[in-house]
């Protein structure tokens, strides 16, 4: 099973905040927003992850900040390939 990285996650935690606070709701994120996370994700799939590892990961950063979960509840989409055919990982 995919451990959560504190390290990992804290730095995902920050970064989705700044897109947060520039973009206030999911609705108006930037294809770089999707950009940026697909290739975080392809990053973890070429480590081995699965895919379900990777969702309990990003599920457990959800869990825990409530106050940017919708944020983060899109790069769940990306993950369970809720996307453009050409932004799914796995």
């Amino acid at each position: 099973m995919f451990e959560l990285n504190k390290k990992d996650s804290f730095s995902i935690i920050l970064d989705i905040k700044g897109w947060q606070a520039k973009y206030i709701d999911v609705e108006n994120l930037p294809i770089d927003f999707y950009l940026k996370y697909k290739d975080l994700l392809f990053s973890y799939k070429n480590l081995g992850k699965s895919k379900e590892e990777v969702l309990s990961f990003f599920y457990k950063i959800a869990e825990d900040n409530r106050d940017i979960s919708e944020f983060v509840y899109e790069v769940v989409d990306l993950i369970e390939g809720y996307c453009r055919p050409d932004f799914r990982v796995w």
